[in-house]
């Protein structure tokens, strides 16, 4: 029978959070054990190491694993470290994001219990909260683009701010569906109608007829129907020189 005492996490956790596309992120982790015998012996020679990982203290569902294979001098008095995911990748789906339980098994001989919970170093705890922020309380913005996703946006949110600046309008971008239903006042006389794309503005009831025509000063004519003339009331000299 084969016994282990207590195995420890070299590596950090914070370095399994980042995502597949940094690809400078070492996507593996320092595990180091002692294994010996029931009556305490240090295991010497060749031994196979199993390690795997399971989403639960019991039972659950085993997520991933690993065989090493593992040689013992005397010297070593029973102590091994390994390299997990440098054999078998971890997925990149796999963030490390919820507790784990890491178990081995040694030539076979079962898996060796109970389980044990990876925990997290400082740093670690510290990337998952993002200084105290969960993740949901950020926004993604485009790669590259420096712009946010519409789509993670609330309704409530203005994407324009609280005014309109000229750097918005001076390429052509803004359009009606960008502004509020009383962006537009209509007064008298007038009938504002916003489309998606655009507000229109036309002047509203119908026209009538013109009933008199008045000649103010200096003039002579009008008339009250028909039609009407306009003339000067008196002779206007023009000097030619």
């Amino acid at each position: 029978m084969i016994r282990t005492h207590r195995a420890g996490l070299i590596g950090c956790l914070v370095m399994m959070i980042g995502s597949a596309a940094f690809a400078d992120v070492p996507r593996t982790i320092h595990y180091q054990g002692r294994l010996t015998d029931a009556d305490g012996t240090p295991l010497v020679g060749e031994h196979a190491v199993i390690v795997r990982l399971y989403d639960a203290a019991t039972e659950g569902t085993r997520l991933w694993e690993e065989a090493h294979g593992v040689v013992f001098a005397r010297e070593d008095r029973g102590l091994f470290s390994v390299v997990l995911g440098s054999l078998t990748s971890f997925p990149d789906t796999f963030l490390f994001n919820s507790p784990l339980w890491l178990t081995t098994e040694v030539d076979a001989q079962g898996e060796l219990l109970p389980r044990q919970a990876l925990s997290s170093v400082s740093s670690a705890l510290n990337a998952d909260r993002l200084d105290g922020l969960d993740s949901t309380e950020f926004l993604r913005a485009l790669a590259g683009e420096g712009a946010i996703i519409e789509s993670r946006l609330p309704a409530t949110v203005s994407r324009l701010g609280g005014s309109i600046e000229s750097g918005e309008v001076t390429d052509g971008t803004l359009i009606a569906a960008d502004t509020a239903e009383a962006f537009l006042t209509a007064g008298s006389g007038v009938l504002i109608t916003k489309t998606p794309e655009t507000w229109s503005i036309a002047a509203v009831g119908s026209g009538g007829d013109v009933t008199s025509v008045v000649a103010g000063a200096g003039l002579s004519g009008g008339a009250t129907s028909g039609e009407a003339t306009v003339s000067l009331a008196v002779p206007v000299a023009v000097a030619y020189g």
